[in-house]
């Protein structure tokens, strides 16, 4: 409502509209939003000591519960500090202000009270949130190496397994090489022609078969090697000789 108000009759421009709207969300515990809306205020009035109280008031209440959260970083740790002493500070000037103000000036100094107490604090709260950023940190560091041993484990094992891969396709090709010559050899084997066959001739005489005495070869074409006369008297002989192997009846 404050909102629309604010954008619809004062373009952003009202002081007290910005400040009812500041209270509103400091009571649904917008404090972040606070901050911004109070900071729009003060810098469009910069004299007024109410919207410094509130503001005051607001970093005061961020840096408390950023140092009881102990889940808290460093970086907020320490952002949470300097509003605290921040606030101290302007807390401290606005108790000792002489005019009539706003505010009830023991209520400021009672904040700035308060604000001391928890900056003899802040250096525990540092340390803690240090040791907390440093545990984290060896955390991170520790997953990163570990990511990177993961990594190079991977590669090392593609790699492992591309050389295998190349290796077996080397053998593969040596093997085929090694059929293929041999293959080679055994279409060489089988072209081979047989070898010529030796023409029958005739026997030599030391070839020749032997017969007995009185044995005559019954073979006419052994006796080719005879001229005419020899062949008449050896058939001649031979006729004697069957002649005389007659039986006596």
């Amino acid at each position: 409502m404050y909102e629309n108000c604010l954008k619809k009759f004062y373009s952003y421009q009202n002081v007290e509209i910005l400040l009812y709207l500041a209270r509103a969300h400091f009571v649904c515990g917008k404090l972040e939003e606070t901050r911004r809306i109070l900071l729009q205020a003060r810098h469009m009035a910069p004299q007024d000591n109410l919207i410094l109280f509130n503001l005051s008031y607001v970093l005061r209440h961020l840096a408390t519960n950023t140092l009881r959260d102990e889940k808290s970083g460093l970086e907020e740790v320490v952002s949470a500090v300097r509003n605290l002493e921040l606030a101290q500070r302007f807390f401290t000037m606005l108790s000792k202000a002489t005019e009539r103000q706003k505010y009830d000036l023991n209520h400021a100094a009672a904040e700035a009270r308060q604000c001391t107490d928890l900056l003899s604090q802040a250096q525990y709260h540092v340390a803690r949130a240090r040791k907390l950023d440093d545990e984290q940190r060896a955390i991170r560091m520790q997953q990163e190496k570990a990511k990177q041993e993961l990594e190079n484990k991977r590669r090392e094992e593609e790699e492992l397994l591309r050389k295998e891969k190349e290796e077996k396709h080397q053998a593969m090709l040596v093997q085929r090489e090694v059929y293929r010559e041999k293959a080679k050899n055994i279409l060489i084997f089988a072209e081979e022609p047989e070898p010529p066959k030796v023409p029958k001739g005739r026997r030599k005489k030391d070839e020749e078969p032997l017969y007995s005495s009185g044995e005559a070869s019954s073979d006419p074409d052994k006796d080719d090697g005879l001229n005419d006369e020899e062949k008449e008297k050896k058939k001649e002989k031979s006729t004697d000789c069957d002649s005389a192997l007659i039986p006596l009846l």
